[in-house]
């Protein structure tokens, strides 16, 4: 290729540089390979098409612009934009909603939630739900974050109440911590009072004082072998013992 012709071709790409074109039109009309696109941009000390639509974009955004008007001119879709916003740590009101955080406080010294529900979901942790800075957190991690400046590995209610926030009633803590409290406070449920236990106490206390074998009692009360094997040999030291002691007295 001769000089001439490669000045005329650069002499073109910048043309189409200027007119902001994209990367694929400048490759499309030139005839050249993407590698000489990005050498010819090397050479003459340009961003990338892409990097001057962001710059754009954040322009715009900051600018005021809605979401739908900054997709429009850039011609590309209200998502596109929100992850480019998003990777560049830029959280738009306009794209997500947030609701205020409204409570109430209770004889205790509680700010009990009224704005936020717990979460619908079967099997998620019993506390209020809330999305902050393009993701969802637990109210209660929300709240100490924003007082603390960071997130523990666990946060513990001093006052046992899912629904408050008052930043004095959490604390940082680990689940040895919290497995601690829980069962000092007795807020373990045993027995039949667990949701997931298939038996009952009295069923229980059958199968420790009945001399059948792990088959005939599994069978009897559809559990498995190693199930009534674990119970013979774990629950009389485990949250059994108690109910049972009671029981028999």
């Amino acid at each position: 290729m001769g000089k001439k012709t490669i000045e005329k071709k650069e002499s073109k790409f910048l043309e189409l540089y200027n007119s902001e074109a994209t990367a694929k039109e400048i490759i499309s009309t030139l005839k050249i390979g993407k590698q000489s696109f990005y050498i010819l941009l090397k050479k003459h000390n340009l961003e990338s098409p892409k990097e001057r639509s962001i710059k754009r974009i954040l322009k715009l955004n900051k600018s005021g612009k809605s979401l739908n008007a900054i997709a429009e001119s850039e011609g590309c879709l209200v998502s596109t934009i929100q992850t480019i916003l998003k990777k560049k740590g830029i959280y738009s009101k306009r794209s997500i909603r947030q609701i205020p955080i409204t409570c109430t406080w209770n004889e205790n010294g509680c700010l009990n939630t009224t704005s936020h529900r717990m979460s619908p979901k079967k099997g998620d942790l019993p506390y209020h739900q809330i999305k902050r800075e393009g993701k969802a957190w637990l109210l209660h991690r929300w709240i100490f974050y924003i007082n603390n400046g960071y997130c523990p590995e666990l946060i513990m209610h001093t006052c046992d109440n899912p629904h408050c926030i008052n930043p004095k009633h959490l604390k940082a803590g680990t689940p040895t911590e919290n497995n601690k409290d829980r069962d000092e406070k007795g807020r373990t449920a045993s027995g039949e009072d667990n949701g997931n236990s298939k038996l009952t106490n009295e069923q229980t206390f059958y199968i420790l004082e009945s001399k059948d074998s792990a088959k005939v009692l599994s069978k009897k009360f559809k559990i498995s072998k190693s199930q009534v094997w674990r119970i013979k040999k774990k629950n009389k030291e485990m949250n059994t013992r108690y109910n049972y002691e009671r029981c028999r007295t």
